[in-house]
């Protein structure tokens, strides 16, 4: 029988910053002392924030990349 692979957006680059969110997964320091307790539908909908928000991160990060298309 195979594992139940536990669903996190943890990298292992735990570091706070001023805003108190982890700047190695996105999540808020509420967000990372709950997520035991949230169902996964909870922990879904802050993964997909999370994906947006890297997103968003990497084409400030790279103005120029082509490579994604946002709009049609």
């Amino acid at each position: 029988m195979k594992k139940k692979r536990k669903l996190s957006p943890c990298v292992s680059v735990c570091r706070i910053d001023s805003d108190n969110v982890c700047e190695g997964c996105g999540r808020t320091i509420k967000e990372i002392r709950d997520w035991s307790i949230y169902g996964d539908k909870k922990k879904v909908a802050i993964m997909k924030r999370l994906k947006v928000g890297e997103l968003t991160k990497f084409i400030f990060a790279y103005p120029h990349f082509e490579g994604i298309r946002l709009y049609k």
